[in-house]
């Protein structure tokens, strides 16, 4: 019988043969590399302390938004500044606005509207939680945002519109 035979006939307890040890630690050793690789480039979190301050920013999504929900503006634009749950959220919003207005007939045309109190919180370091109130005639609206501290900048974690 072969050496080659025996090694395929061997009981899966069997210890692995001699010549497969030292293949299995360098893909090892590689695994080990590219995590450690992939920890150091994938986005990391910032805390408040070196973060800007997100008035300017929370004013400026909610505006954004505003105009994004009336068509005016295109949610590309600030996909840069959203996390994946919260450009789905206003992508599905955003569809339903659009059926809505092609539904009565309407062209988008720009908001009038003023933004009304600002609500800020803090659960934890770099998080912040926050409502912007707005005011559109004939409605009242609210935005509230989950922000989050990513590579030194702030990013919109979820969006709701109420």
């Amino acid at each position: 019988m072969s050496p080659f035979t025996a090694a395929a006939r061997s009981e899966p307890n069997d210890p692995a043969p001699e010549s497969a040890a030292p293949s299995s630690a360098p893909a090892r050793r590689r695994n080990v590399q590219t995590r450690q690789v992939e920890e150091i480039f994938a986005r990391q979190r910032t805390g408040r302390d070196r973060l800007p301050d997100p008035r300017p920013f929370i004013v400026n999504l909610s505006r954004y938004v505003i105009e994004i929900l009336a068509g005016v503006r295109d949610l590309d634009q600030i996909a840069r500044w959203l996390e994946r749950p919260a450009y789905d959220t206003l992508l599905r919003t955003v569809a339903i606005e659009a059926r809505a207005r092609q539904a009565r007939g309407q062209a988008a045309v720009w908001p009038r509207y003023q933004l009304g109190a600002l609500r800020i919180d803090s659960p934890a370091d770099g998080v912040i939680e926050c409502a912007t109130v707005v005011h559109r005639p004939p409605r009242v609206r609210a935005i509230a945002m989950r922000l989050v501290g990513l590579d030194g900048r702030w990013l919109a974690e979820h969006i709701g519109i109420v």
